[in-house]
């Protein structure tokens, strides 16, 4: 979700917890320096077939078991909710690219900006109405990713991951299929074949439909250390509850430590160790993780000293026992 300041979005990432459910993760991205940055903030239980928890209840009374697509819509309309008058932009992986999940945000006005199937196909305008027969509902029939060799580049100058980079792109506004609306698709190089980027904001620029999927990453990054430092994937619990609560508390924490890590209060208790086997970046969260360790050993040690003791110019003797507690 695309905040008015440009400096913050959300995106959406399944994530598989354990052997009977699946947890969808939402993160408010900001923009930090040169680089996005991730906060996980929303989190909803994606129910298993087996073991069902979550229903949607039509107008007519019928009910059935809520998907993935209809947990990420409910977490961007609470998303929507507590931003109210802000003009959103929501960022998602190709696996959302439902017209499911893009109609019912698209008469939000909620912007979706995702990417499509390399086998996606649109649709132009119909053209002008000849008189006979039934007016066409569509025009010219393309595959979306052909149009990369049929249809001439321009160049598209836009800040991905930390750098300014200038692409060969194609752009084009088509109708998809069982979708209310025109969307802007963009179609850039990638490894084996055309990347497909859609945006239902038909005024977006393309560099900035780049930028802000290539921002998605960040989320990515956010899962990894929410296995790798805080636990997520190590959890046993089995209730829905327990889950849901462990999660957030699991994000909280990733999103306080890495408020840790902003601004130049760091400076006054996170001091980096020379000689390290490692380089580690501003934002890591292994860098605060050992900074947290020395902090608190140093309080320990320094604490036994009398006041008037010049504790500065024992650091370098205590160092390396600061490296091995790190």
């Amino acid at each position: 979700m695309q905040r008015n300041d440009k400096n913050a979005g959300k995106f959406e990432q399944k994530h598989h917890f354990g052997t009977f459910s699946t947890v969808s993760l939402g993160g408010l991205l900001t923009k930090l320096g040169e680089r996005w940055r991730c906060f996980p903030l929303w989190s909803r239980l994606v129910s298993g077939k087996q073991h069902p928890s979550h229903f949607v209840v039509s107008s007519t009374g019928q009910a059935h078991p809520m998907s993935i697509w209809e947990t990420a819509l409910a977490m961007v309309l609470q998303a929507s909710s507590m931003l109210p008058g802000a003009p959103l932009c929501v960022v998602m992986d190709a696996y959302f690219a439902k017209a499911c999940l893009l109609n019912p945000l698209i008469a939000e006005k909620i912007t979706l900006l995702t990417r499509l199937r390399h086998d996606a196909v649109g649709w132009d305008d119909p053209g002008a109405y000849c008189g006979r027969g039934r007016p066409p509902e569509r025009g010219k029939k393309w595959k979306l990713a052909q149009l990369w060799k049929t249809e001439p580049h321009e160049t598209i100058t836009a800040h991905l991951y930390g750098k300014v980079v200038e692409v060969a792109g194609v752009v084009r506004d088509v109708w998809l299929r069982d979708v209310s609306d025109k969307v802007r698709v963009v179609i850039v190089e990638g490894g084996q074949r055309p990347v497909l980027l859609a945006c239902t904001d038909l005024s977006m620029p393309a560099a900035q439909i780049l930028e802000r999927y290539a921002a998605r990453f960040s989320l990515e990054l956010a899962i990894r250390d929410l296995k790798g430092f805080v636990g997520l994937g190590e959890y046993q619990s089995t209730t829905p509850l327990a889950c849901c609560r462990f999660v957030l508390l699991s994000c909280v924490a990733l999103c306080l430590g890495r408020l840790l890590l902003q601004g130049n209060h760091v400076e006054a208790w996170l001091e980096d160790i020379s000689g390290a086997p490692v380089k580690e970046i501003g934002f890591s969260f292994a860098r605060l993780r050992r900074g947290l360790r020395c902090f608190g050993l140093k309080q320990l040690i320094f604490s036994k000293f009398p006041s008037q003791a010049e504790c500065e110019k024992l650091q370098d003797e205590w160092k390396p026992l600061f490296q091995i507690a790190a």
